[in-house]
This record gives C-alpha cells, structure tokens and sequence, in this order.
C-alpha cells in the first residue's frame, strides 16, 4: 500500500515522499508539485457548475482524512473510488488540489466493490466488519531485551506480539532473521478472529511468510510479502469465517524489520 486509497493503509505509516492525503496535508509536497493520487473516495461534491463545467469535490482515504480538489473538470459521484492527477496548493494554509490548477480524474469503478476476502479486488479498500476493532502494535516503545531470548508483550487487552526460536528479537523493532545461525519468527495472539493485518516494514530486500492459525499449531500460509529497504505499509486480508486467531510472521532471503503493526480483529465476548 503505498497509496491512501482503501489499503490504508489505512494508518498509513510508509513514507514521507508516498502520494498520500496524509502527506500532502502535512505539507510533504510543495505548492506547485504535480501529483498523482491514486485510490481515494469521493466523499461530497457541490453542484455541477455549468456556467464554468467544473465543480469542488472532497476526497477521503477512509481514514478520517479529506483533501479538497478545486473546480474539477469531470463529474463523479459520492462514493466513488478514482485517482487524480492535479497540483499541490493551499488555500488559507491549508493544503489542497489547487484551484485554478488542470486537475483531472479517473473513476477507477462507482461505489460499489467488489469485495474477495474483504478487499477490494479493483482498488484495495478494505471492507469494514461489523463488530470490528483495532489494535495497534508500536514496536518503538520496545527497548531491547536480551538478543535471540523468547519474548512476549502485550498492546491493549487483547493483542500479544511473541519472538521465538532464537532468530527474532525486539528492539525498537520486531526484528526477525533468516539466517543459518538465527532463524526465528514472531507470533501475534489475538483475542477473537482476525480480519487483516497491516506491518510497516522494510530493512531488507527479502520475503515476510505471513501464517494464520486457528489453534496457535496448525498453519496455514496467506501470503509472502516482498519487503524492500525502505518502510512501507503492506496490508494482508483474513476471511472471517475461518476464525483465525494467530498470525506468524516468518522472514526468508535477509532478515526483515517491523516498525509496527495494526490488527483489525473481532474480538471475542
């Protein structure tokens, strides 16, 4: 996910330089920039302008932040999943697709996805879940124990994050290794079923085995992610109905490093 469609991707880590709503209000691209920002979701448009054949729509990435495109060009409709390609600006201080600006938009479909295991198979977005939370996992906070020992810690009531088999550590990371010497794997524990998970991870060009379980035994491989050097978000989706409450993550080809991780679980009464 390096866009702040519906992957965001959620919470949406990654970085500075990704095309984000996040990032573009933050001031990460200077007025002026051309920009492509793909994925996002209309979320209100005024009336269509036809003196001027334009109109002022606002974007969302589904995750509580909006960028407003100014007197766009093309018509879309509320709940529409498109990709614009337009330039930064501000308006009173505030970042936007700048008025004035050529701004155009594709519509990737209308509102309705097409979901596969809760994401969509067009765009990425994450279907929600009835009952759903959220539980987040900052590796930060997690100063350095002893290299190579098991380990186990908590974030919140209903998340434990473990490292196993001498070959995975915290350290202001969750650090797991693929070597002929250390070769482990963390576990996360969750207190009902898990719905996706979403690793910000990087350090090294190498594959991140991402394992589910009902019973914390039996595995069952759900997808190996392709880590770079640079950080990114990388969401990973979990059908519901097969109840799944353990997530391994293995690491192979180079050791692989995880910022942090958000698990989208519904939890147990």
């Amino acid at each position: 996910g390096n866009n702040d469609g519906g992957n965001n991707d959620n919470n949406n880590q990654g970085t500075a330089t990704d095309v984000t709503i996040s990032n573009i209000l933050a001031g990460n691209f200077a007025d002026g920039t051309n920009i492509v920002l793909e994925n996002v979701i209309v979320s209100s448009t005024e009336a269509w302008n036809t003196e001027f054949n334009n109109a002022t729509v606002v974007v969302t990435d589904g995750n509580g932040n909006y960028l407003t495109v100014y007197r766009l060009g093309t018509q879309v409709g509320v709940g529409d999943t498109v990709t614009i390609t337009g330039q930064v600006g501000s308006h009173y201080e505030t970042k936007q697709i700048a008025q004035g600006a050529t701004a155009t938009i594709s519509v990737v479909h209308g509102n309705n996805h097409t979901y596969e295991n809760n994401i969509c198979t067009v765009c990425g977005h994450v279907q929600s879940v009835v009952g759903q939370t959220t539980a987040s996992c900052d590796f930060s906070t997690v100063t350095g124990g002893v290299q190579y020992a098991n380990e186990t810690h908590a974030f919140g009531d209903d998340v434990t994050v473990s490292s196993y088999n001498k070959g995975c550590h915290f350290n202001t990371q969750l650090r797991i290794y693929d070597s002929s010497s250390n070769n482990g794997y963390a576990v996360v524990e969750v207190n009902g079923t898990v719905a996706s998970i979403t690793l910000n991870a990087g350090y090294k060009v190498a594959t991140l085995n991402v394992y589910a379980s009902v019973d914390g035994e039996n595995w069952v491989l759900i997808k190996g992610v392709a880590t770079a050097t640079s950080y990114v978000d990388y969401t990973v989706t979990f059908d519901t109905s097969a109840g799944y409450k353990y997530i391994k993550l293995d690491a192979s080809g180079a050791q692989v490093r995880v910022a942090n991780l958000t698990v989208a679980y519904i939890k147990e009464n």
